[in-house]
């Protein structure tokens, strides 16, 4: 399909054809005046240049929102490492994944306002409840509350050291999607204490979650307090 094209007039002046993008590189290098009118070719009616340059302004902006969205997609596009959801947000990472999730610093801000180093993994069945703040004049944030933790209750100041939230910025998108997040690790921390409503049997998924827990605490990601708490909360 052929791309339309364009003539300008300005003052009595005919100039053209150009395409859209040729039309925009030159309203931008200030070669076509604001009061300049355009006609699109094969129609015999002059508008205000301005009206066209706006819009396309609009529509750019609107592709870029969409590019910037599409970062935060809730699937996986990396199936090799797994996770389901993933979100760049200030100072950190957060991955979601079936039964954990992930919380890497990036950059020397991650390191110094949170004080987290690498990657910290946070399993599921260790969380005792999630805080979710909107984005607004300030971050928004997801905190983690965890069996044996010791997070801040401060607001959005002492949240920001807090290695265990995750803070984001203010873009509406953001907290759908911080918000979808926090319900889906809710629902999946129901899931894992409550084996019934599986399809395996208790005994084996109860079975599961025990060699989980050991290979987590093998692994140095939990401690001897917090693999026994789990254990205690798993077994009832």
């Amino acid at each position: 399909m052929k791309k339309p094209t364009y003539y300008v007039l300005q003052g009595e002046e005919v100039t053209g054809p150009f395409t859209l993008s040729q039309m925009c590189a030159r309203w931008k290098a200030g070669k076509l005046r604001k009061d300049s009118h355009y006609s699109e070719e094969g129609y015999n009616k002059w508008l205000h240049l301005s009206i066209l340059m706006e819009e396309d302004q609009a529509a750019r902006a609107a592709s870029e929102e969409l590019a910037k969205a599409s970062r935060y997609s809730s699937s996986s596009s990396n199936p090799r490492e797994g996770w389901i959801h993933r979100m760049e947000g200030v100072a950190a990472v957060l991955e979601v994944f079936e039964d954990k999730l992930t919380l890497t610093s990036t950059g020397v801000l991650g390191l110094l306002s949170r004080g987290l180093k690498g990657t910290k993994t946070i399993p599921f069945f260790s969380i005792t409840a999630i805080q979710f703040k909107r984005a607004g004049l300030t971050n928004g944030y997801l905190q983690f509350t965890i069996l044996g933790g010791n997070e801040s209750r401060g607001g959005i100041f002492e949240a920001a050291g807090d290695e265990n939230t995750f803070m984001f910025a203010n873009q509406e998108w953001n907290n759908r999607f911080a918000e979808s997040i926090k319900e889906f690790i809710e629902g999946r921390i129901r899931e894992l204490r409550h084996p019934k409503a599986s399809t395996q049997t208790d005994s084996g998924r109860l079975a599961d979650e025990l060699r989980k827990l050991a290979d987590l605490k093998s692994e140095g990601v939990l401690s001897e307090a917090e693999f026994e708490a789990a254990k205690k909360r798993l077994l009832g």
